[in-house]
C-alpha cells in the first residue's frame, strides 16, 4: 500500500511539473484549457482543517508559496475521487496530513481527483506499543 501511495505521489509530481513547465505563470491556463476540453491537474499538500460530509468537502490549510502566506482551500469530492490512506471521506479527520490532486469544475469549484492521507500514530498509541 505504501509503495502504491509513493508511486501515485511520483506520478502527481511529474504531472504537475509538466503542467508548470507548459503554463509558465499563465494565470488563465485553467480557463483556457477548459475551453479546449483539456483539464489542468493541480495539487495541494497540507493539513485537514475540517471535513463536511454533507457537502462532500475537505477544507485544507496549506502554505501558498506563490503569495508567501498561509491559505485555506475547500476541495469537493465526487463518486470518482480516489482515496489512499483512508477508505473514504468519512474516515478523514481534522489534523490529518493530506495531499489532494484536483481539477476545476465548470462552475470553478476545485474537485478532488485523488486524496492521499497520512495518519501518524498518537503519543498514546506509541506508549501502548512500547509497553507491549
Amino acid at each position: 500500500m505504501r509503495k502504491l501511495a509513493l508511486l501515485w505521489l511520483a506520478v502527481c509530481f511529474v504531472g504537475v511539473g509538466l503542467g508548470l513547465a507548459q503554463d509558465s505563470d499563465n494565470k488563465d491556463s485553467v480557463q483556457n484549457k477548459a475551453s479546449n476540453n483539456v483539464v489542468a491537474l493541480e495539487w495541494v499538500m497540507g493539513i485537514v482543517k475540517s471535513v463536511d460530509i454533507a457537502k462532500k468537502a475537505i477544507e485544507v490549510s496549506y502554505y501558498d508559496f506563490e503569495n508567501d502566506k498561509d491559505a485555506v482551500i475547500t476541495i469537493y469530492v465526487t463518486n470518482k475521487t480516489e482515496f489512499l490512506g483512508s477508505p473514504s471521506l468519512k474516515d478523514i479527520n481534522p489534523g490529518d496530513d493530506v495531499e489532494v490532486s484536483y481539477t476545476y469544475s465548470d462552475d470553478g469549484r476545485p474537485m478532488a481527483e485523488a486524496v492521499i492521507t497520512t495518519k501518524f500514530p498518537s503519543k498514546e498509541s506509541e506508549k501502548t506499543e512500547k509497553e507491549n
